[in-house]
């Protein structure tokens, strides 16, 4: 079984884009599937759109509505409820191709993989794209390196994801840090898998035109929260091999940086 996550805070303008790219995707997949629609106390009309799509695909979709506790809140929500094997995180102002999960999931039967990843496309403003590789890694612990190093996507969307690596390893996002939450899960995640995989197909569609987005803001808050995620993995890595602590030396310096340059 399959569990899609959405997470959702006043994305009305895009949320049903959102939706219909997932439920037609599904349309492909042969496996038993949930999408888990959680609206994190959202201020606008996200909330009826989110009724009208369950009371549409009330087999497909359950909907959750829950005080507003951010995106790391909403994100552990989900991983509370889902049912499924493996799980994939797509973001409410975001959009897949109708082949992505069916992708995902030939190539997971194909190499037994506990995650596979899929390459992105990026949208920004006045129309302009680009695409995000992903690399075709050879072992975790590559993957895990590069992505400590962030030289690769962080994200938890653009994913198939086996649940247990959560459940088993005690790994969820740290509540009240909201910026940079994926950052503290996937590298711990990649460490403890078995196999990953990744395809050669850009299949998700990250939204950066949404100015409320967390990604799309800067302050001084934001920038700590980035820090405390920093800190997190420092301390998982600590007593493990000394490349992860280099690797995660050489991020840092680039946060402080960037954060410097932001702050000017």
């Amino acid at each position: 079984m399959l569990s899609i996550i959405v997470p959702v805070y006043n994305t009305e303008k895009y949320l049903a884009k959102c939706l219909d790219s997932i439920i037609q995707a599904l349309e492909k997949v042969e496996i038993k599937t949930e999408v888990l629609v959680i609206n994190d106390g959202s201020t606008d009309n996200s909330k009826i759109v989110i009724e009208k799509y369950k009371n549409e695909h009330p087999q497909l979709i359950a909907a959750y509505d829950k005080p507003n506790g951010g995106l790391s809140d909403v994100k552990n929500f989900g991983l509370d409820h889902a049912k499924g094997e493996f799980i994939s995180f797509i973001d409410s102002d975001d959009f897949v191709e109708l082949d992505m999960t069916e992708k995902l999931i030939n190539a997971q039967r194909k190499n037994d993989a506990d995650i596979v990843t899929c390459n992105t496309v990026v949208h920004l403003p006045k129309g302009k794209t680009y695409t995000m590789f992903s690399p075709i890694y050879t072992t975790p612990k590559e993957m895990t390196l590069q992505l400590l190093r962030k030289k690769v996507p962080v994200s938890v969307w653009a994913r198939l994801i086996r649940l247990c690596l959560y459940v088993d390893n005690a790994i969820q996002p740290i509540e009240g840090i909201n910026n940079a939450e994926d950052y503290q899960q996937m590298p711990r995640l990649t460490f403890y898998a078995q196999k990953v995989y990744s395809i050669n197909d850009a299949l998700y569609h990250y939204n950066c035109t949404n100015i409320n987005s967390y990604t799309a803001t800067y302050s001084p808050k934001l920038a700590e929260q980035v820090m405390l995620s920093v800190n997190l993995l420092e301390s998982f890595f600590q007593n493990k091999d000394i490349e992860y602590i280099d690797a995660l030396n050489f991020s840092k310096a680039e946060i402080y940086v960037r954060d410097m340059v932001k702050c000017c």
